[in-house]
């Protein structure tokens, strides 16, 4: 009872007509077959129409009953002329006896295939199938075109709905990217249509979220969620005979990645991540969370360990106290919800251990309490290794691998390392910022050796030498630094020693720059306000004798440092005096307890000359020289 059916208007120009002709062929895995030969009558219409009865047919390969299984191609000929001509065609067309096919879920277009799996695509800048970078694997890339790019789903999506309403959502997973201009919020974003009416899905903000990412998009098959803009939505449901999704989401030019198209009436799985994992405290970092869900929950119930919740889709938390917290994410939709728990997910780490860090680097896996700047770190190995060749103008502008917290104070840095190159390598410490820090750097070429002090980006050399280190030969570094005196040891033997309390707390880290090849190994952090055995110059705590320290710099401009030492409990008087023995400043006049102790002199308002400082403690006494130059 079913035909195919053409008009077919042929002009002979020249040559010569070819008689008896096929008009139709059909074909798929199963076959192929050819429609009836004809002779269309030159200069006029013919209208050509063919029943889809085996008899009206020559099937020419496998058969007829294997064929009607599968058409994939349906032909038309234009050409009927051995020569020149024209051949215009027109309502091409197949009648069919309706057969309303119930849509049942799930149906869905991954695209994996290697197929368009039926999609067709309207004033596209052309599409194409990458393999790789879907949601997963392929999808397709559908490029800006002159008109609003609209996608027209196949057949398997298009029948009877009715057991899909309010029991089932459209899904899809789309991404915008290489785009200009601002959104584009066109009359629909979904337009579903049948003999019954037209209903749409309003486009709305919530595509932006895919912008530059993936993002599932879900829509409940539900009259009160759809604009219906002609007859009844019963009807319409009841025989939907074309979905089209608008694809196009700005207003100037874009590409978007389309994938995962399905109607499901799944729950949805939940899942997530967080960034960073672990944080010291005092770091001020906030937790990204971000939802990793399937199948498009549209709501959240986060709770994040400490008494905190949040009902963001994906949150930001900041945690106030050291700790490990679970966290637990629970999503739902119209048809379920899903709970996740991940315990000890999130660690806090407090500042009262001795050990405030160590990482031996063994795992092959950076430790997610390091935050890298400028270059490219790897463990490898069981080392930490940067192979860039990164540097910029100066010392600061390098590479650097940082860990810790602003409140990290009378601490010592413990690391291995060697270079296989022959530029800078080293360690940072009391790390405030990127301008604002000490660095310990050491280099083969140009042999130079320092402690180095940034602030505000300004670099001051605080200690220096002479000696390179050896290529390819390890080093044992010992750093230490309590409440401004700063001790650097390699390899058992004390390099530099001295005083500057421009800043007393920070984080720590390592360092190189221009240097393709520096390894890291052994990295440690003690907290020595915990430790009572550390090296004796250092002692925070006591000291045995009363001493009177040179100060440090000396020549200096403007400011130098005092430092001092009591064996017990005194009344103490610092004073500077000029040569002709004239007092010039009084700096301490207090009870001070047992220890060591240092002052800042700052001699900006004095001229450049040699001037005194005198210690009185109790029976002690002391005078140093000091030579202030500008």
């Amino acid at each position: 009872t079913d035909s195919v059916m053409t008009d077919i208007f042929l002009h002979l120009i020249n040559g010569s007509q070819t008689a008896n002709l096929w008009a139709f062929r059909i074909s798929g895995p199963n076959g192929s077959a050819t429609g009836p030969p004809i002779t269309p009558v030159i200069d006029q219409w013919n209208h050509i129409a063919v029943s889809m009865d085996s008899t009206h047919w020559n099937v020419t390969s496998g058969t007829w009953t294997g064929l009607l299984n599968y058409i994939s191609h349906f032909e038309v000929r234009a050409e009927y002329v051995n020569g020149d001509e024209y051949v215009r065609l027109d309502n091409i067309a197949l009648t069919f006896s309706p057969v309303i096919v119930p849509v049942m879920t799930p149906v869905s277009s991954g695209f994996e295939q290697g197929s368009y799996e039926g999609w067709t695509f309207e004033n596209s800048g052309g599409i194409s199938l990458p393999t790789t970078g879907g949601n997963p694997g392929r999808y397709v890339r559908i490029a800006d075109g002159t008109g609003l790019t609209q996608a027209i789903a196949p057949p398997k999506y298009l029948g009877d709905w009715r057991q899909l309403d309010e029991k089932a959502a459209i899904m899809f997973d789309i991404k915008v990217s290489n785009f200009s201009g601002d959104f584009l919020k066109s009359d629909f974003i979904i337009k579903i249509t049948g003999p019954g009416g037209e209903a749409t899905m309003p486009m709305d903000s919530s595509v932006i979220a895919a912008f530059n990412q993936w993002h599932t998009l879900s829509f409940l098959i539900a009259e009160n969620k759809w604009t219906l803009t002609s007859g009844n939505w019963n009807s319409l449901i009841s025989d939907i005979r074309e979905l089209r999704l608008m694809v196009e989401y700005i207003s100037g030019s874009e590409i978007v990645w389309f994938d995962n198209f399905r109607i499901s009436d799944s729950q949805p799985v939940a899942d997530f991540s967080a960034e960073p994992l672990y944080i010291f405290a005092g770091e001020e970092l906030e937790v990204q969370f971000s939802d990793l869900s399937l199948n498009a929950p549209d709501s959240w119930t986060w709770k994040f360990g400490d008494g905190g919740s949040s009902t963001d889709e994906s949150p930001v938390y900041s945690y106030s106290s050291a700790g490990l917290y679970d966290v637990e994410l629970e999503v739902s939709n119209h048809f379920g919800s899903d709970i996740l728990l991940k315990k000890e997910y999130i660690e806090i780490a407090g500042i009262s251990d001795s050990i405030l860090f160590e990482d031996d680097f063994n795992d092959n896996e950076s430790h997610p309490a390091w935050r890298f700047r400028n270059g490219t770190w790897v463990e490898q190995n069981e080392t930490m290794v940067q192979n860039s060749n990164y540097f910029g103008s100066g010392y600061i502008n390098g590479c650097y691998a940082l860990a810790g917290s602003p409140l990290w104070k009378n601490y010592r840095l413990m690391v291995d390392f060697k270079s296989s190159d022959n530029d800078k390598i080293g360690v940072v410490f009391n790390y405030r910022d990127a301008n604002n820090f000490y660095m310990f750097t050491w280099q083969q070429e140009g042999t130079h050796r320092a402690i180095k002090r940034f602030v505000d980006g300004v670099q001051s050399d605080l200690a220096v030498d002479t000696l390179g280190y050896i290529t390819n030969q390890w080093y044992n570094l010992s750093l230490s630094a309590v409440d401004g005196r700063i001790l650097v040891i390699v390899d058992s033997i004390q390099l530099f020693s001295i005083i500057d309390t421009t800043f007393i707390s920070g984080r720590a880290g390592l360092y190189c720059h221009g240097n393709q090849s520096s390894f890291w190994d052994n990295f440690k952090v003690e907290n020595l306000d915990f430790i009572s055995s550390i090296f004796p110059d250092l002692n925070p705590v006591s000291a045995k004798t009363y001493t009177l320290d040179q100060n440090y710099p000396n020549p200096f401009n403007p400011s130098t440092v005092i430092s001092w030492q009591l064996a017990v409990g005194s009344h103490v008087n610092l004073t500077i005096f000029n040569i002709l023995g004239k007092k010039v400043a009084t700096l301490v006049s207090e009870k001070q307890p047992a220890g060591n102790h240092h002052v800042e002199w700052d001699a900006s308002g004095l001229a450049s000359g040699v001037y005194f400082y005198k210690i009185q403690a109790g029976l002690f006494t002391q005078t140093k020289k000091l030579i202030l130059i500008k």
